[in-house]
């Protein structure tokens, strides 16, 4: 792809990217035995993607589709910042009321990793209202009003990221940390911020590690004997041993990101229909509701077979997958052809929505697209904030510019 191309298909050369990257993990677990699956997969998406912009374009030469919005308002930005605070804020307070406790505060006092793992996954377990709502603020409202504040009001910038990073650690949760600054992160890269760039990825990094070692109480005994140079300390983990601290973790981050989405997708391919059989509808949350039949979650069983010796001792855990793969557990070929038709239609339509604006259209569609890489699309949309993204996009980005730091950000 050219540079015009990819400035002109944004979200497509994203897409693709990532498939990309899901061929490391798969391929190094699998060989070649699913590459005619992926690249089934990949023609279907882009033809379907260059048929719905053929008939998008065909259709706004008759009907002024580009001049459709919510409203003609464009609410103040001051307004975002408020009630992103505001909303943080209160729905942060509901969490921790209802809990009974900060989930940080409790595993920081811990010296059992189990203990902290119990906490982590035990600091959802709020009404199913308020657990979404949070969903929808950290990975919708929180990112898509740090983008914007960066650049248009940088004095409100820092309450509302205060008050997100506070609310995403609170809950010992590594991924909403990144979350919040995904698409600021991504345009200190479009626009070439280099030094804004790595402090933010600094800074996330400190937060991560500090996550990684509350979630870790024994990689913090290891650090306090090395440093102490006591011969006699328990090695506890042999990563640290090996790598140091340090590298145990920059491999772990490596590996999480460059092999593990790839290697889902291959756990996947093997165990369906090998060890479990096609759902038919069952697999996807929407579509069973639709169908009226109950709606089977496979990352479990699949997470069972992958870690029998963990499932064996009891440990609850889960194994999702790239959206795609859902079709594939539901209707085998035609679900997995079919979710690549439904893929390359959604990009034509964001795509329209963005019209030449690529830059807004990178900041904003990195982190669904990367999502969409580990789950099922109504997710994406919905829990993880892609369609709320788009509405806050449509109702406070209503000129043509593309993005650009404004004279009132400071």
């Amino acid at each position: 792809m050219s540079t015009a191309t990819i400035r002109r298909h944004p979200l497509m050369a994203i897409h693709l990217a990532i498939l990309l990257i899901l061929l490391l993990g798969l391929v190094q677990r699998t060989g070649t035995a699913y590459l005619a699956h992926m690249a089934g997969y990949a023609g279907v998406v882009v033809i379907s993607y260059i048929s719905a912009i053929v008939l998008i374009r065909a259709r706004s030469r008759s009907a002024a589709f580009s001049d459709v919005g919510l409203t003609p308002y464009v609410p103040p930005v001051r307004g975002l910042a408020v009630s992103a605070l505001l909303v943080t804020a209160s729905i942060a307070v509901a969490h921790w009321v209802l809990l009974g406790h900060v989930p940080l505060l409790e595993a920081m006092a811990q010296v059992d990793g189990l203990a902290v793992n119990a906490i982590r996954r035990d600091s959802n377990e709020v009404p199913l209202l308020l657990n979404y709502s949070g969903h929808l603020v950290l990975k919708g409202l929180l990112p898509f009003a740090l983008l914007v504040l960066w650049y248009r009001l940088r004095r409100a910038f820092w309450p509302v990221a205060i008050i997100g990073v506070v609310y995403a650690l609170s809950l010992l949760q590594k991924s909403p940390v990144i979350t919040l600054f995904v698409p600021l992160w991504v345009s200190f890269i479009v626009l070439r911020y280099w030094k804004a760039c790595v402090l933010l990825t600094a800074v996330l990094l400190i937060l991560l590690v500090g996550l990684i070692l509350v979630a870790n109480p024994q990689k913090m005994q290891q650090v306090e004997a090395m440093e102490q140079h006591d011969p006699q300390a328990p090695v506890l983990d042999d990563g640290v041993q090996r790598h140091g601290l340090v590298g145990d973790l920059a491999l772990s981050i490596a590996r999480r990101v460059f092999l593990m989405p790839g290697w889902t997708v291959a756990a996947w391919f093997e165990h369906i229909p090998a060890d479990i059989p096609f759902q038919h509808g069952a697999a996807v949350r929407p579509l069973a509701s639709l169908l009226g039949i109950p709606f089977v979650d496979l990352s479990r069983p699949i997470y069972d077979m992958e870690r029998p010796e963990l499932a064996s001792a009891g440990t609850e855990g889960t194994m999702p997958s790239a959206s795609f793969m859902h079709g594939w557990a539901n209707f085998g070929w035609s679900g997995l052809l079919s979710s690549a038709a439904i893929m390359g239609t959604w990009l034509a339509l964001v795509g329209m929505l963005f019209k030449d604006r690529w830059r807004w259209s990178v900041c904003l569609g990195v982190f669904p697209l990367l999502a969409a890489s580990a789950t099922a699309l109504p997710t994406v949309l919905l829990t993880h904030g892609w369609v709320l993204t788009l509405v806050l996009f449509r109702l406070f980005v209503r000129d043509e510019k593309d993005l650009a730091p404004c004279a009132s950000a400071n």
